[in-house]
């Protein structure tokens, strides 16, 4: 018996371009970056994320294999398309990290197009992560935290309309309420 075995990237690849409604459920962050990989790529004016800190994983990581230098090439690109970028994360501490630098990058060719703020904790009553881009696509963790294994038990959607929406307005509510800005 021969079984053809699509690789997890290119699974939610197709996925994506199909726009299927399927909630693909995963949990490791190889497959937390290629979700959110497609969701740069698919999103029509802007991407929204509300994560703990700021770091690779929160934007998805292209693999760096020879032809592709740039891990972050798919947000770059996502800017160079004329799309927003907003982020919202609640802690500051490793801000310094390899995809701020490459954001500080971004927003030097593509000013106003990169918003990040701190979250005010009193305005936050959840810890469950997100990514929404329009009001189609989105990633959610279902639970607060990773554990010691990197391993984070999350959900996502490339058409699901009304978890969208719920998941933007969310964010935005959080977002007007946060003033903190992060300076790039």
């Amino acid at each position: 018996m021969v079984v053809d075995v699509m690789r997890y990237d290119e699974y939610v690849k197709v996925l994506a371009n199909q726009k299927d409604t399927f909630l693909l459920r995963h949990e490791t962050i190889e497959q937390s970056s290629a979700i959110m990989i497609e969701l740069f790529r698919h999103a029509k004016k802007e991407l929204k994320l509300y994560d703990y800190t700021l770091d690779s994983s929160t934007v998805g990581k292209l693999p760096e294999d020879g032809l592709n230098q740039n891990p972050f090439s798919h947000v770059y690109n996502f800017l160079q398309d004329g799309k927003n970028l907003k982020i919202l994360i609640k802690d500051q501490a490793e801000i310094s990290s390899e995809i701020y630098f490459a954001l500080k990058h971004y927003n030097s060719i593509f000013p106003k197009q990169i918003d990040i703020k701190i979250a005010d904790t009193n305005n936050v009553p959840t810890d469950h992560y997100f990514a929404v881009n329009d009001a189609a696509g989105f990633r959610l963790e279902l639970q607060a935290k990773h554990n010691a294994n990197d391993i984070v038990k999350a959900a996502a959607s490339f058409n699901d309309p009304v978890n969208s929406k719920r998941l933007n307005n969310a964010f935005d509510a959080r977002f007007e309420h946060t003033s903190l800005k992060v300076e790039l």
